[in-house]
């Protein structure tokens, strides 16, 4: 995949992992696939990088032996630093260690998506024991109340007596 393409995809699949509370169920069924996704996604990014490293470590082979041959010394000692020294300043070796660092990069992001997400879930399990607790509509009820004592607020002391009178000592309203 290019990297414009995946991080395209990485975009779209970051836009997901918002979780409305009003839309729990559509949240549960859809976040095993996107966890697939992004799992997938993450597995190819590996796979690309070892790639990477593999094909950088066969060039590094190869332009040590050149770079042997080119100084000549193939017969006699040619010490480590002197080797690595020449590989470090050769334009094909920089373009794969590049290469590298650039996939190591995008498996980075990639893995941090996946963490994203697992911790999603974990959201989504407290989300929906609280809705499992009827937190939301407990929720409303106060909003409810509080702009009922609002109400009374504004008619003044009387208002308020009036307020507790109906709600009684445990603030739950009579019926």
């Amino acid at each position: 995949m290019a990297e414009g393409a995946a991080s395209e995809d990485r975009r779209k699949l970051r836009d997901r992992l918002r979780i409305d509370p009003l839309r729990l169920d559509e949240a549960l069924v859809e976040h095993s696939s996107l966890v697939n996704r992004v799992g997938r996604e993450t597995a190819r990014a590996q796979s690309v990088l070892d790639q990477q490293k593999d094909a950088l470590a066969r060039l590094e082979a190869e332009l040590a032996v050149r770079v042997r041959k080119r100084l000549g010394r193939v017969q006699n000692r040619v010490t480590e630093a002197e080797v690595r020294e020449q590989l470090l300043t050769d334009t094909e070796f920089q373009q794969a260690h590049n290469r590298v660092l650039t996939a190591k990069r995008e498996h980075g992001l990639w893995e941090a998506l996946q963490e994203a997400f697992k911790q999603r879930s974990f959201m989504l399990r407290s989300l929906v024991d609280l809705y499992t607790a009827d937190y939301y509509n407990t929720q409303a009820d106060s909003i409810t109340r509080g702009a009922r004592w609002a109400k009374h607020v504004e008619d003044g002391a009387e208002g308020a007596r009036k307020y507790f009178r109906n709600r009684g000592a445990s603030g739950a309203r009579k019926t």
